[in-house]
């Protein structure tokens, strides 16, 4: 993004124009996670034939700032933890709000040399917006009925 800037009004037939660059990511604007995304794949390559199980999973299982992915056996669910929160500890970026529904896993999250950085969540965790039971490995969806409401068009949609 550049900005334009005259530094002297008084002569607009012909004037002085000083040329400013942003060099830095600008948060908050409709493309931030766009963004955020190719920061983390840019930086996600350098890793690829060191780590490229957890390189390919952090590549596509990760939206924004939620990574969410699943494997077949608990130490590859833990392989996958230690790789990413390697990876992401080398590029300045901290991977935080483990979960899982497996025992043994929580277990590993909770006497891992990452705990201070990577809390473990509760029983149930906001994912992507919706809330997630670990416990009963299934989303929560919570809906509030107005009982004894006259219906009509508007209640109906809404």
């Amino acid at each position: 993004m550049r900005f334009l800037w005259i530094h002297d009004d008084s002569n607009l037939s012909n004037p002085k124009v000083q040329i400013y660059r942003m060099c830095r990511v600008m948060f908050g604007a409709k493309s931030s996670p766009f963004l955020l995304s190719a920061c983390i794949k840019h930086h996600l390559r350098k890793f690829e034939s060191e780590y490229p199980k957890t390189v390919e999973l952090l590549n596509n299982y990760i939206y924004v700032d939620d990574f969410i992915c699943g494997t077949n056996t608990e130490m590859e669910a833990i392989e996958v933890y230690h790789n990413a929160n390697t990876i992401m500890k080398k590029t300045s970026m901290t991977l935080t709000k483990w979960n899982s529904n497996s025992p043994v896993l929580r277990k590993e999250y909770e006497t891992d040399k990452y705990k201070d950085s990577t809390p473990l969540c509760d029983s149930s965790s906001n994912v992507l917006g919706l809330e997630w039971d670990t416990l009963f490995s299934h989303s929560v969806h919570k809906i509030s009925l107005t009982l004894f409401r006259k219906t009509n068009k508007q209640n109906v949609v809404f």
